[in-house]
């Protein structure tokens, strides 16, 4: 619908509530779908941060893996 070549996906727990002892504050996972259908997801665990800087990591987190994927060349 949205004609793009590249689709980039975050999800996570930022705090300073609702993680658990399986999903604990921090837990980032980041999800990319480039050309011909390649799906690729990475998981990232933050220190413990305040939850702007987790917010912050997160962004920096995804952007740092959409920037590999575009050197690799896929």
């Amino acid at each position: 619908m949205s004609n793009t070549s590249i689709g980039l996906s975050l999800t996570g727990i930022a705090g300073p509530s609702g993680g658990t002892p399986e999903k604990p504050v921090g837990l980032l996972y980041v999800g990319l779908c480039g050309v011909d259908g390649i799906s690729m997801v990475q998981e990232y665990r933050a220190p413990p941060w305040s939850r702007k800087d987790i917010k912050y990591w997160f962004s920096q987190c995804g952007l740092h893996y959409l920037y590999r994927y575009l050197k690799a060349g896929l």
